[in-house]
């Protein structure tokens, strides 16, 4: 039975409970509605990303275990623009032992491209093109849709948000210029390793060269799996199990409002009327301006295609999500988004109190006779066969996988399934067909108002 929670208590039991850290696997957490995941909610996420996504691989970690697993796990995919997020995340102590200075301009770095750099722009500082602010309008790939993509020179550094690659390309190449380190030899030795990837391969990262710019896409390939240790790494400001990985005055420092909702929703149409407004901090997406506390004060990592990592603190809990180029399919904006949303709309600490219980239902009586008539195994074209059985608890159905799941005899030959949780007032129920002669010779499942499964008795 699960265990009631009150919204005060489990917050309490949130800032108060220690954090799992995975070693070489990570834990799967199998009793989650214990825990305030909603199973109903749960069955229609995974519906929406088995029938509406693209998705290929996908993961929901709480306090460090799986609460829900999706798909190829292990398989390396492109995180496409999630590779500007974690790039942000290994300037930090470069940033803090005065290697990488945030106030130098690209002038000052003698930073030049295709076409020329114009005096104005010039003036960019590190800190500007971390923040996507760098006023430089160079048509590198502007990667969020722009309708009016303004004019060279016609804003000052810092003054103007555009989410454009010629910003996060360039300070890839700013930060192999002043660290004199490789980019992916840094992801290797700031997170790979510390982290212990389960999936890492050095060999297969390499840049891809822009036709438009002297700078390089440095792209990323992760797995899924890893993908989610980078955001549980996130979640708990840098700490790994004890040691600091990356310092909290960094993570601070990336999570600040560098744009606000405001201003990103003007220079960007979709982001208009989303379920979530979202700012800009160090090329970390800030979700702002909301009164549910499970998105308070999330922040998330974004690519094209439909990968992502989420954060959301208040509930300590990561979603990471991948959908590998290699298949060509695309997850679009919407949908992005609508997996951002669903994923925590599944926790609710109090889901139980939403719904009602089959547990209450009166049972009628059957006698021994009446019990043998629905006995035997039921098919439903070539799947499987399930099996009504009579035991001393009562009338089960036993499932392909061995489960049983106790029938509640309510009118004629009507069964509603034992401790079922009832969305919509539509239980799931079993009907028995008899045949001309009064014998049974169907089941039929009626999973909601417009479903029903006809499974045909074959002994």
């Amino acid at each position: 039975m699960k265990t009631i929670f009150t919204l005060f208590s489990i917050l309490l039991s949130f800032y108060g409970y220690s954090q799992t850290f995975p070693n070489k696997e990570w834990t799967v957490n199998p009793n989650t509605s214990d825990i305030g995941w909603d199973p109903i909610k749960m069955k229609h996420f995974n519906d929406f990303i088995v029938d509406s996504t693209k998705v290929t691989g996908l993961m929901i970690i709480q306090k460090g275990e799986i609460v829900y697993q999706y798909g190829n796990l292990e398989q390396l995919s492109r995180v496409a623009s999630c590779r500007k997020s974690i790039l942000s995340m290994l300037f930090g102590k470069y940033v803090e032992d005065g290697t990488i200075k945030l106030n130098e301009t690209i002038g000052d770095l003698k930073i030049d491209d295709i076409g020329g750099i114009l005096p104005i722009e010039k003036k960019a500082t590190v800190q500007d093109l971390l923040s996507a602010r760098s006023a430089v309008f160079k048509n590198t790939n502007i990667t969020v849709p722009n309708a009016n993509l303004p004019q060279r020179g016609s804003h000052e550094p810092g003054s103007y948000w555009l989410y454009n690659n010629w910003d996060f390309d360039t300070y890839g190449t700013i930060f192999e210029l002043k660290t004199k380190k490789n980019i992916y030899d840094e992801v290797e030795s700031q997170l790979a390793i510390p982290l212990n990837f389960q999936d890492w391969n050095r060999g297969a990262q390499h840049k891809v060269a822009n036709p438009s710019s002297n700078s390089p896409m440095y792209h990323m390939w992760l797995s899924t799996r890893d993908f989610a240790r980078i955001g549980y790494l996130m979640l708990n400001r840098g700490n790994w199990n004890g040691k600091q990985l990356i310092s909290k005055y960094w993570v601070d420092e990336m999570l600040k409002e560098r744009t606000n909702y405001k201003e990103v929703n003007d220079h960007v149409d979709y982001f208009k009327g989303a379920q979530l407004d979202i700012g800009y901090g160090y090329s970390w997406w800030l979700v702002q301006n909301t009164e549910d506390y499970r998105f308070k004060n999330a922040f998330f990592a974004a690519g094209s295609w439909g990968n992502g990592i989420v954060v959301y603190p208040n509930i300590d809990t990561v979603l990471a999500f991948v959908t590998c180029e290699l298949y060509e399919r695309i997850n679009s904006s919407d949908i992005r988004q609508k997996i951002r949303y669903k994923a925590a709309d599944i926790f609710n600490p109090e889901w139980d109190k939403q719904y009602v219980t089959t547990n209450n239902n009166a049972a009628i009586t059957l006698t021994e006779i009446q019990k043998k008539e629905y006995l035997g195994r039921y098919q439903l074209a070539k799947r499987p066969p399930v099996t009504i059985k009579n035991t001393v608890q009562g009338i089960f159905v036993e499932l392909p996988n061995g489960r049983n799941q106790e029938l509640i005899p309510i009118k004629g030959d009507k069964f509603i399934l034992k401790g079922q949780y009832i969305a919509g007032n539509i239980p799931k129920t079993i009907q028995f067909v008899r045949d001309e002669k009064g014998n049974v010779n169907e089941l039929v499942l009626l999973v909601d108002a417009n479903k029903e499964l006809k499974f045909k008795k074959i002994l």
